[in-house]
């Protein structure tokens, strides 16, 4: 048995890489994991569930039969390498096997995606504890080989709805706050949901800005009485708050209806300062269900599709089309990460205009697919009620490694 040395790597600051523990149990092989620092791209907001996209990168060399890397769950904490704080556990595998037997023992590279639930009450006790950041660990192994490392996920530094207060110098009628972004999901993380009459749901908008002032802004929603024609949206809750430290603020919308079935659709419409997003409000869809949602699509009509075909590499010019349903006014494109979505919800989708049967990915949904996927898409038609009247077969689409 070939006993490799024990290599530890510290942690500056963002504990971004745990011990490296690397040696041999009836093989030769080594295994490198996450070398360089590992930062998540989003951050998340203390107190409200996020959805963030991880790849964990390394490399792996083994002499002999192919290497299946594989990594049973990952822990979220605080902390640093020698001393932290546990917060939660996350007990989804993660599994990549490489082709082999590997030649010469050159090193084989591998990317493993993971789409991360963030919990809320995660971010909010790491915040509360004084972090800046939290940790996600993970363990993985090849061969009786181990390594742990981890990612950086930064905290915002506000919370949903939280004030500020204003330079008292300053003059809150008169604001010069300029809005850059508006990001807008749900709380769950995601931008399309299917849920459940009565399920509770809340949509958080996300705001970017620079210089402070007053925003002052409307919650509304559209129902399934309108949303299959010209949408007329109606209010929930005016928003007044002022914007100073900082450069960014989340916003929650008081809980969405989600008592009769159907298609609605939520929105920001900010009234002031002025800006683009006054003219063209960032807007979500969700779907309500009555019952069982499976049972719904099962006993719907057939909806022919058209393009993408089967297996093909989706791109931004990718065509998405099918054949219009008698009486559908509305259809809706969804994508799953598994065959048999019946108990899943989708991962994103997108809302079209009235009978509209053909459509391009927008970028927000295009982004939210990683590299190197199969997903599973799939088109819904809604009648003049919002209720699901027609849906496609599942059909395999990839993603460009």
């Amino acid at each position: 048995m070939n006993t490799y040395p024990l290599k530890t790597t510290r942690l500056v600051n963002a504990f971004i890489v745990f011990a490296s523990l690397v040696f041999a149990v009836n093989a030769q092989a080594q295994l490198n994991l996450c070398t360089s620092p590992c930062v998540a791209a989003q951050a998340v907001t203390p107190g409200v569930e996020a959805s963030i996209q991880l790849q964990w990168r390394g490399d792996v060399e083994v002499i002999g039969d192919a290497a299946t890397v594989t990594s049973k769950d990952g822990n979220f904490a605080v902390g640093d390498a020698t001393n932290n704080t546990q917060l939660g556990n996350v007990a989804v595998p993660l599994r990549v096997t490489l082709s082999g037997p590997q030649r010469g023992g050159a090193a084989t590279a591998f990317a493993i995606n993971e789409q991360l639930v963030v919990p809320a009450q995660v971010s909010r006790r790491a915040a509360a504890l004084g972090a800046v950041q939290l940790h996600y660990m993970r363990t993985f192994s090849v061969n009786g080989i181990s390594q742990t490392a981890s990612y950086a996920i930064a905290l915002n530094q506000f919370a949903p709805n939280a004030s500020r207060s204003l330079n008292s110098a300053s003059d809150p009628s008169a604001s010069s706050v300029g809005l850059n972004r508006v990001d807008l999901r749900f709380n769950t993380g995601k931008q399309v949901e299917v849920i459940t009459a009565g399920t509770k749901l809340n949509a958080i908008a996300t705001l970017n800005f620079d210089r402070a002032g007053m925003l002052d802004a409307v919650w509304e929603v559209a129902t399934p009485e309108t949303t299959v024609g010209q949408a007329v949206y109606r209010p929930l809750q005016n928003v007044r708050q002022a914007l100073a430290a900082g450069r960014q603020v989340a916003i929650q919308s008081p809980v969405l209806p989600t008592g009769n079935a159907g298609v609605y659709r939520v929105r920001l419409r900010i009234t002031s300062p002025a800006s683009d997003q006054n003219a063209a409000p960032v807007t979500l869809s969700y779907q309500v269900q009555q019952g069982n949602t499976a049972r719904a699509i099962d006993s719907a009509a057939l909806i022919t599709l058209a393009s993408p075909a089967p297996n093909i590499t989706l791109d931004a010019d990718t065509e998405f089309s099918w054949a219009h349903t008698q009486g559908a006014l509305a259809y809706q494109i969804e994508f799953f990460g598994s065959a048999t979505p019946d108990t899943l919800r989708p991962i994103t989708g997108l809302q079209l205009k009235p009978k509209q049967t053909q459509a391009l990915l927008t970028a927000s949904v295009f982004n939210r697919l990683l590299l190197g996927q199969t997903y599973y898409w799939r088109v819904v038609a809604f009648d003049s009620e919002g209720r699901v009247m027609a849906a496609s077969e599942l059909r395999p689409i990839l993603t460009s490694p």
